[in-house]
């Protein structure tokens, strides 16, 4: 394969071992005594250098580097909880700081629920692609997504969508051109 894609295919990697990183750490942000996940990046040499025809900085063109990858994932142990916002008691109503931990807060609970629709999706469509359902799935069996939050949990519900104007395989331009 030449270099040039495997750098851009090794790039791709490493960003969907991050997504997949970020992902879980949504995914069990509520269970007892989290801790999160980080992965660590490492600069790839130049395809010369791990191969032995060049040397690490001998200041040529091989320097620039081959890319990237992750070196490892490793865990968090910092201390520390969600829930604590460290804005002293008082008016709320203009507290930056307040108002930041509420917008914090609330991207936690939106991220953790487009994780879990995510995860309850039996077939792919579009960016919406699972590596273990490549299918795209009967397009007149189409169901909307809906998320709740009960007791602390997300909820998914599958509901049917009920196609009232046009169904599958139909078009309103067939239509439109036989009016005319």
């Amino acid at each position: 394969m030449p270099y040039g894609f495997y750098l851009s295919a090794e790039g791709a990697h490493a960003q969907t071992k991050r997504l997949e990183t970020i992902a879980n750490n949504l995914a069990n942000v509520d269970t007892v005594g989290f801790k999160r996940e980080l992965a660590v990046f490492q600069a790839r040499y130049a395809e010369a250098i791990d191969q032995g025809l060049s040397s690490p900085g001998l200041g040529s063109i091989d320097d620039l580097g081959g890319g990237v990858m992750v070196r490892q994932t490793k865990t968090d142990f910092s201390p520390g909880q969600l829930e604590r916002t460290g804005v002293p008691a008082g008016s709320l109503a203009y507290n930056m700081a307040w108002q930041d931990w509420l917008n914090l807060k609330n991207l936690v609970l939106v991220s953790r629920a487009i994780v879990a629709a995510a995860q309850t999706r039996t077939d792919s469509c579009g960016a919406h692609y699972r590596e273990d359902f490549p299918g795209e799935g009967d397009l007149a069996a189409s169901s909307f997504t809906v998320a709740r939050e009960r007791a602390g949990k997300i909820e998914i519900d599958l509901e049917p969508v009920a196609f009232t104007r046009v169904r599958p395989g139909q078009s309103l331009l067939e239509e439109r051109s036989a009016a005319e």
